[in-house]
């Protein structure tokens, strides 16, 4: 006797739309980083001070204010090699974001990166509610 294929199919799985939501954030942090990294390589071998004043410029903002002389005061401290590590680092962390996003998306556990001060950190909580076990200084050693 055999079953019918309609008995050996499983029913569809349903997302948990917290997690989507969470994952739909990440992809958004994802894309807004490589934005932030992609705008720091395109600064590489430019003057940053006029790159500013442009900005500020076609903002119209008060090129006196305080808050305008502090930007370019704190521009003028950005060199090449500072702006390839910031450009670095941005897309480093919008890859861990996305592979984040993309876990969290597909249910897996190890989309969860974002539970593990959690689990360092009894005091943090957990994403879904359950308290995470007591992890001490024995256990972070190990």
């Amino acid at each position: 006797m055999t079953d019918s294929p309609s008995q050996l199919a499983p029913a569809p799985k349903r997302h948990n739309k917290w997690l989507l939501l969470i994952a739909a954030y990440k992809f958004i942090q994802a894309a807004l980083i490589a934005a932030v990294g992609v705008g720091a390589l395109r600064l590489i071998h430019k003057d940053v001070d006029d790159v500013f004043s442009q900005i500020i410029s076609g903002l119209r903002f008060n090129p006196e204010s305080r808050l305008v002389n502090f930007v370019l005061d704190k521009a003028s401290l950005l060199s090449d090699p500072l702006l390839r590590r910031i450009g670095v680092t941005a897309f480093c962390y919008a890859a861990l974001s996305l592979a984040e996003g993309i876990g969290l998306y597909l249910e897996q556990a190890w989309g969860e990166f974002s539970r593990w001060p959690s689990r360092l950190f009894p005091a943090l909580g957990g994403l879904r509610g359950d308290s995470p076990p007591y992890v001490g200084p024995r256990e972070l050693l190990v």
